[in-house]
């Protein structure tokens, strides 16, 4: 694949290929009036294209999978603010029923005792009389 124009700093590769895709190369070489060595040198250039397409459309997919997940990330502060005001208002709801669970736990005054009616002054009195 020696080609007469090549540059001093180009290498030479040496491949095997068929008989049948040597036919299709010269073909296509004779085809086009370019060099066997332009021909897969052109050849190699746009399959070396093709994979940086590749490479560039996987990019734009993880670019569009990152952006998906940055919106997820961005609606966390509404998820946070439901969840403090849903917080909030359970606390509200647990703090009334500690509040009425507090009062049940007081000692209850029968209707019928005959201290009920005592004044606070007579409680003493009664106290100290014992």
């Amino acid at each position: 694949m020696s080609d007469p124009m090549s540059a001093p700093n180009d290498i030479t590769l040496t491949v095997t290929v068929s008989q049948e895709l040597m036919q299709e190369i010269e073909q296509k070489s004779q085809e086009n009036g370019h060099s066997i060595t332009q021909l897969v040198q052109e050849a190699i250039r746009e399959y070396l294209a093709l994979n940086n397409a590749t490479d560039i459309e996987l990019l734009r997919r993880q670019i569009i999978e990152l952006q998906r997940q940055l919106l997820t990330l961005e609606k966390i502060p509404q998820y946070l603010t439901a969840v403090e005001t849903r917080v909030a208002i359970l606390e509200r709801r647990l703090g009334s029923v500690s509040i009425t669970n507090q009062r049940s736990s007081l000692p209850t005054v029968a209707a019928d005792d005959e201290d009920f009616d005592d004044e606070p002054d007579e409680i003493l009195t009664d106290f100290l009389a014992d």
